[in-house]
């Protein structure tokens, strides 16, 4: 009974080794990804900032006979897929530079026809016909979007950003859930 036991632990053991080096492999792609084509790592947005953006995405897009919503490093599509789904007659577009988040959300997304996924740099996409925009993206990257969107939006926008807010901009609403850790800040912009 012993020896079951103890070859049990050896197992469990070495699982959890080999969980824990491919979970570190994982991270360090991301790290390298984010560090190396100058973006955020996929990071999900989740709990209650995730709720109440969406929430406020909807209220915002629901009455709209067409609306067209774009998400700034979409990473796994845990936004866009949601809506993409309860609203079929809106476009919802993701963005997005890391390969296997790009993947995962392209596969999630194979019978939505008013979503698409594009795997390239959001600094290159179009903001001509952009009604909503959803970002989770670091600091330096926030202050770089924002005269980027200044110079290439054609219209009001409305802007939800997780975690880290435009320097340059106030916002409408910010909605602190716990703290400055989960908080997320709504604003306006429109053509200069």
């Amino acid at each position: 009974m012993s020896e079951i036991l103890w070859n049990l632990f050896y197992i469990f053991l070495i699982a959890d080794i080999i969980f824990i080096v491919l979970v570190s492999i994982i991270f360090s792609y991301f790290l390298l990804v984010s560090h190396f084509m100058r973006t955020s790592p996929p990071v999900p947005t989740v709990g209650g900032v995730k709720k109440g953006m969406l929430a406020g995405v909807e209220s915002y897009i629901s009455g709209k006979a067409h609306a067209t919503v774009i998400d700034l490093g979409s990473g796994w599509g845990s936004l866009l897929l949601p809506l993409a789904i309860k609203y079929p007659h809106h476009t919802f577009i993701g963005y997005e530079c890391a390969y296997l988040p790009y993947l995962i959300s392209r596969l999630r997304a194979r019978n939505l026809p008013n979503v698409r996924f594009y795997r390239q740099d959001f600094f290159t996409a179009d903001f001509a016909e952009v009604d909503v925009i959803l970002c989770f993206q670091l600091a330096s990257i926030m202050q770089k979007l924002l005269p980027y969107l200044q110079r290439h939006i054609s219209k009001t926008v409305r802007i939800y950003v997780n975690r880290y807010p435009f320097k340059d901009l106030v916002p409408l609403q910010k909605v602190s859930l716990e703290g400055d850790y989960a908080v997320y800040y709504v604003y306006e912009l429109s053509k200069s």
